[in-house]
């Protein structure tokens, strides 16, 4: 980690490691100990904005679209267990609702995730 920000000055990877668990980047992994093995899920940092791209802001829908589904997919991918996955997409779906997304445009993102209708 000190090589890798020794390349640069404008940015600086944190990581914070601990007997149980450990954050890296929007990550958190621990040790689950009752069922022994490793679980990951999303990590806020202190700075973390919650600003998405404004639905109504001139920009193609696709994009906008993709910016739902990117978050969603990036919370599937970084989280392990189903309950985690349903808060998060909840949690993304308000960030979404706040910045003007259609309730209905969520839905069907998120139908792309089994079992989370």
């Amino acid at each position: 980690m000190t090589y890798i920000n020794s390349t640069t000055k404008w940015l600086a990877f944190n990581y914070d490691v601990g007997l149980l668990e450990m954050h890296f980047l929007v990550v958190k992994i621990f040790k689950d100990i009752t069922n022994r093995r490793h679980v990951s899920t999303l990590f806020r940092k202190e700075r973390f904005s919650s600003s998405y791209l404004h639905y109504h802001n001139n920009h193609p829908y696709l994009q906008k679209k993709n910016i739902v589904r990117g978050q969603m997919v990036g919370a599937a991918r970084k989280t392990t267990l189903k309950e985690d996955l349903v808060n998060e997409l909840n949690y993304i779906g308000g960030l979404s609702v706040a910045r003007g997304y259609p309730k209905v445009f969520l839905v069907l993102e998120r139908r792309n995730f089994a079992g989370m209708g």
